[in-house]
């Protein structure tokens, strides 16, 4: 019997400061954005591209739990103003379960906004909304950067020596 390499569903989300797992997510939404900026040329109202211009990580976070104190008491919710200016950073990754691979790793997340939810015998429970500052991994289970698209058809094509591209 073999495995099935293409399928990930067994995949684990965990909450990382210092590189030292200190909690585990339910299920978050990533959205990368790129902020691309039409480039056109003088006298031509039509773009002739569009270019990114920065780069933008969201993460939207269901149903954080930490391991051993709350989202507030490890820093990685802000309690106050004052709390958010002291700039706590961490990262969140997602790693297949089976093989421990990981598939992506949001860099350098902070605090943006969130909901707490207080329960009866759990660590405090939150949904929270948060932003990277870079993002690693394709989701495939691959190296990071391994579904890098080839630029030109040439790259990605072999010739077979009868001038044919296969």
């Amino acid at each position: 019997m073999s495995n099935n390499p293409q399928a990930m569903s067994g995949n684990s989300i965990t909450v990382k400061l210092n590189d030292k797992t200190v909690g585990v997510v339910q299920s978050i939404t990533g959205q990368d954005d790129y902020a691309h900026e039409p480039l056109s040329g003088i006298g031509d109202i039509h773009p002739e591209e569009h270019v990114p211009s920065m780069a933008r990580h969201a993460i939207n976070v269901e149903e954080m739990v930490l391991h051993s104190r709350s989202m507030l008491q490890s820093g990685v919710a802000s309690e106050n103003g004052d709390a958010a200016l002291q700039g706590l950073t961490f990262d969140i990754v997602v790693s297949d379960k089976a093989s421990g691979a990981e598939l992506r790793r949001y860099k350098t997340c902070s605090y943006v906004s969130g909901s707490v939810n207080f329960r009866k015998h759990a660590i405090v429970v939150s949904n929270a909304s948060f932003q990277a500052i870079d993002v690693i991994g394709n989701l495939t289970g691959g190296a990071a950067g391994a579904g890098v698209v080839p630029e030109t058809v040439e790259e990605s094509a072999a010739d077979d020596g009868t001038g044919t591209v296969t």
